[in-house]
């Protein structure tokens, strides 16, 4: 019997088809003759006890014969994924009737196609070589979308091909506030199919991507769901009668080392099935052993690309043992961000299994009297590892996503190189001359065929492309540098491709990334000088000035200043450029953000399309003639003034200890970055005791460099505790960019007093293995503290809490579980003072979290829809005002700020409602807004400019959203985005509108089945 015949026999139940295919089987295999799948299984057995290591898996003891393996009898994992074989022969099609029999038998590890062979643990993508069929009027363009500020602090570009079916290109460093920068900029993220990422992979320069590929995943399913008329993939299968799934076209994302380890250590947040992602780790460099070889290593039939990898030395020697380790290593990070973007996992698939086995907070189901799939509440084993008395029955528990089984990653190992791109459209044909065609008699009807590259016979002459279309026109070019270290500027300089005059032919114009350490090396200025007739662009943190990258949201604060300057301080900024050196002033100019360049039908420079400095004074010109707000904010300034006002307020709140404590909210929206507001983010400055931050969503570093200027050193020297509630991205991806930044700042001062991070257990499994690329703190300055919610159990473990506590002085930390996803959390923080503040996170009301925040000082509670959307609220596991603040009355708060707004509503909620739900003048109630800053003894003065800040906001309209599926949240939209489907609809409505009456006479005979709302786990359970 073959190997692969024992391997399957071996597995529960599996019948084999006798048909003959290569017997390449699980992660050990016999000799083949294709040397990338040698490369790809070249494991040896001690390899196997790491991989299983990785992973919560069982074994399955397999003989596999002297002719496979040297050892007899090994013991294979069965799978990475429990209950999973995997088979490493990618061209072997698995029968129908098997997947049908046992759908979790068998696992294919991502397929191989689309790889050509290379050295060993190397790989490149290959692509068919295009056509050159492009006219002359084919038009692309590459745009500077940003430049170093305090909210976007990288470079990044965009390629454009502006043609039927053209595609974008993102090129350069993706930080955070890239993708709400492109928001702001109406830069559209749907057609994004390839993003090239420059320089080292850290969270500079890879931050933002995270999100970014959410964001793309959700347009990319809202553009492959769309109408009939639009030709979306769902609208062609239902032309055709069928329910098929919208099909995604890949996104593909370039990098160097560590992007794989960096995706990976993200398993546990960041999963989509509307998005197959194609990740591209760049380690072989074929031109540095070759340097005559001018094949690129992407092409398409738009562009081509090479790619440039700098290193800060030669690379030290690797024994081959440890090679093979990494190889291993390579192929468990392979896996696991295969299963983060799996499209065939759902949330309607049971697994059988033994209650015993059961991880804890697992939801279980069995099958009702009725033969239905319903909830089971018990009993359970009364703790872990104490089954006595609780039978080990049979019960069905949700298949969990692929990758959240992998326990841990293998430890990635030092690297430092940077990685730049040359880039040039691909060649175009040349003119047709009609002149000529006309000379040779060619009839008009075959002109396109010759253009093709067909021959024609005409009166015995052959006529051939060569003859009537003019010299092939070569692509225009550019390139994208990205060094950051003196010690790359060698490599730098030393890469053949300079002296390869096929690929530099074109290359007209250089993006330099130059941090202030490499800017003005005179070895760089030289090689610019060297070519006077390439124009360089410098985008760097050390050429620019700091102007206000968010202007919507600006606007606002700047109105909100003119009604109350003491809440709603000025964004520091500065418009005014530092000059650049002279030297290199003489070789190259500044990139300025909106900067286009023409590639294509000819070499252009833009600057029509430049993003203009935000002119503060007009949203203060407008608030001029904004007679009633004005009124308003001004009889709240006398009402402030006012003795008695002054008195009562101090009478009412004498027993508040702390009251310069400042609340500082940084992100106060839902889900995504939007224009008016950001992701989820609270600052609490406490004198006397520190800063901590509540949730720590993208973006808020940036929030906190531009509130505080010259002082954000000083506000992430002084934090004490970061606050994570529960694992949705939204309120954690900003973690690793504030993490790293008082890593540095440890560095230079080792004094400080150590940081806290509380949080769900996967936020500190993510800190340790991404800590791996990067350095976040560790050791005395950084302590992790781990919640585990166990609902089988109703209990919270913590681990590390007590020496937490002791090291940033707090004597109480009280948690409690909420619902909203698994494992959220809601917080209540005691001080030494007395001072007490209590934080919901995201969840729907929770009378325990009322109970456990028992009067509080502060409420910070979520409010995310209006009191009439309150199905909706449920659906999605979020409260209402009017819920938030029952929470706030039963809590016996003593002020409630309400944040976490749905990113449709600027606008602000009733004055009235607000004082019908808290029933109390006592409890003052205020409405967080990005960068807000209020004191806690300073909340009935805010509270007497709601007024005038309602009639601000009265009339403003929502930016719109789109629900995602998979994780049930609201997904609000880019502006980009809502104009393309308003257009969209648009469009529809028309088309609709001309068939209205006979779609008024069909409504008998096909009712519209009624929307459902507020699905709960339970009934989605009955469709099991």
């Amino acid at each position: 019997m073959s190997a692969f015949k024992r391997l399957a026999s071996s597995s529960t139940g599996l019948t084999l088809n006798p048909k003959p295919n290569p017997p390449l089987v699980s992660l050990l295999a016999s000799p083949c003759p294709s040397p990338l799948l040698r490369a790809r299984t070249r494991i040896r057995i001690q390899s196997l006890q790491r991989v299983q290591r990785h992973f919560k898996i069982g074994s399955l003891p397999i003989r596999l014969g002297d002719a496979f393996f040297d050892s007899p009898d090994v013991e294979i994992p069965n799978g990475f994924f429990p209950g999973q074989i995997i088979f490493r022969d990618h061209d072997y099609q698995i029968p129908a009737v098997w997947r049908t029999a046992t759908p979790r038998t068998i696992l294919l590890l991502p397929e191989l196609r689309g790889y050509v062979d290379g050295q060993p643990g190397t790989k490149k993508e290959a692509f068919i070589k295009p056509i050159i069929t492009q006219g002359g009027s084919m038009k692309s363009t590459v745009q500077i979308i940003s430049t170093p500020t305090a909210d976007t602090p990288a470079a990044c570009l965009i390629l454009h091909t502006n043609n039927a079916g053209g595609k974008r290109y993102l090129f350069g460093q993706i930080s955070e506030g890239t993708q709400r920068y492109m928001n702001q900029n109406k830069v559209r993220m749907g057609g994004i199919g390839q993003i090239f990422l420059s320089g080292p992979i850290d969270w500079s320069s890879a931050g933002g991507l995270l999100g970014m590929i959410l964001s793309i995943a959700d347009v990319n399913k809202l553009d492959a769901s769309s109408t009939p008329e639009e030709g979306g993939a769902s609208a062609h299968a239902k032309r055709k009668g069928q329910a098929a799934e919208p099909e995604m076209a890949p996104l593909h994302v370039w990098g160097a080392k560590h992007l794989m380890h960096m995706f990976a250590s993200a398993r546990v947040f960041i999963f989509r099935k509307s998005l197959p992602l194609r990740l591209h780790e760049i380690q072989d460099d074929p031109r540095q052993k070759d340097a005559s070889q001018n094949k690129p290593d992407y092409e398409d039939e738009y562009i081509r690309v090479w790619n440039l990898l700098i290193a800060p030395g030669p690379p030290p020697a690797t024994p081959d043992a440890l090679r093979g380790q990494r190889e291993v290593d390579q192929i468990v990070r392979e896996t696991i961000v295969q299963g983060m973007f799996e499209p065939q996992w759902s949330a309607e698939s049971l697994t059988l299994t033994d209650i015993h086995q059961v991880r804890r907070g697992t939801k279980v189901y069995i099958k009702g009297e009725d033969g239905k799939i319903e909830e089971y509440l018990g009993p359970m084993p009364p703790g872990p590892g104490d089954h006595a008395g609780i039978p080990n029955s049979k019960v069905w528990v949700r298949q969990p996503w692929p990758s959240t089984q992998a326990t841990s990653l293998p430890a990635p190992e030092p690297f430092y190189d940077s990685l730049c791109y040359l880039v040039k459209a691909q060649p175009r044909r040349g003119k047709f001359d009609i002149a000529k065609a006309t000379a040779l008699k060619l009839p008009i009807k075959d002109y396109k065929r010759v253009i093709r590259g067909e021959s024609v016979m005409v009166g015995g002459v052959e006529i051939t492309n060569e003859m009537i279309v003019g010299k092939t026109i070569e692509g225009e070019g550019f390139g994208v540098f990205d060094i950051r270290r003196t010690d790359l500027i060698d490599s730098f300089l030393a890469r053949p491709e300079w002296e390869n005059e096929t690929i530099m032919r074109g290359i007209n114009v250089m993006y330099w990334f130059l941090s202030p350490e490499v800017r003005d090396d005179s070895r760089l200025i030289a090689f610019m000088r060297a070519r006077p007739k390439v124009k360089h662009f410098i985008l760097g943190p050390a050429v620019g000035a700091n102007p206000l990258a968010f202007t919507s949201a600006t606007n606002q604060i700047i109105k909100m200043h003119q009604i109350d300057p003491e809440r709603f301080p000025i964004p520091i900024h500065s418009n005014e450029e530092a000059e650049l050196p002279p030297d290199l002033a003489a070789a190259a100019v500044r990139g300025q953000r909106g900067e286009t360049l023409q590639l294509a039908p000819r070499l252009e420079f833009q600057d029509k399309f430049n993003y203009p400095i935000m002119n503060t004074r007009l949203p203060v010109d407008e608030m001029l003639h904004e007679t009633e707000i004005l009124s308003l904010a001004k009889a709240a300034r006398k009402k402030i003034a006012d003795p008695d006002f002054i008195k009562a307020v101090e009478e009412s709140q004498k027993d508040i200890p702390n009251l310069d404590t400042e609340i500082i909210p940084l992100g106060t929206g839902s889900c995504l970055p939007s224009k008016y507001r950001n992701v989820s983010a609270t600052l609490v400055r406490v004198p006397g005791h520190g800063n901590y931050l509540l949730d720590c969503g993208e973006g808020t570093l940036g929030q906190i460099r531009r509130s505080f200027g010259p002082e954000a050193d000083e506000i992430i020297e002084n934090l004490r505790m970061i606050w994570i509630s529960h694992m949705h991205a939204d309120h954690h991806l900003g973690i690793s960019s504030v993490l790293a930044w008082r890593s540095e700042l440890v560095k230079k001062n080792n004094t400080l007093q150590p940081l806290a991070v509380v949080g769900p257990g996967p936020i500190n499994t993510f800190i340790e293995e991404y800590g791996g690329i990067q350095d976040l703190g560790s050791g005395a300055h950084l302590k992790r503290v781990s919640c585990y919610w166990e609902q089988s159990w109703n209990e919270i473990t913590l681990e590390g809490l007590t020496e937490a506590q002791e090291v940033i002085d707090l004597p109480s930390i009280e948690i409690c579980n909420v619902d909203h996803c698994r494992d959220a959390f809601a917080v209540a923080l005691t001080w030494s003072s007395g001072l007490r503040i209590a934080y919901s996170g995201d969840c729907r009301p929770s009378t325990k979290f009322a109970t456990m925040g028992k009067g509080a000082h502060l409420l910070i509670h979520e409010c995310t829809f209006d009191n009439e959307l309150e199905g909706e609220a449920r659906a999605k596991k979020h409260s209402t005002m009017g819920e938030a603040l029952k929470i706030g009355r039963l809590m016996e708060a003593r002020r409630v700020l309400l944040t976490h707004f749905s990113q449709r509503y600027p606008k602000l909620p009733s004055i009235t409602d607000v004082r019908k739900e808290i029933r109390s003048e006592e409890t003052p109630v205020l409405f967080a807004f990005d960068c807000m800053r209020v004191k806690l003894g300073e909340f009935k003065e805010a509270e007497a400019f709601l007024p005038a800040l309602k009639a601000l906001y009265e009339g403003d309209e929502g930016e719109g959203e789109v629900l995602d599926e998979d994780e049930g949240e609201v997904l609000d939209e880019p502006s980009a985005i809502v104009a393309e489907r308003t257009k969209k609809r648009a469009k529809k409505e028309k088309k609709e509108k001309k068939g209205k009456k006979g779609a008024e006479a069909n409504k008998e005979l096909w009712p519209e089945p009624e929307p459902v709302f507020g699905t709960t786990d339970s009934q989605q359970t009955a469709s099991f």
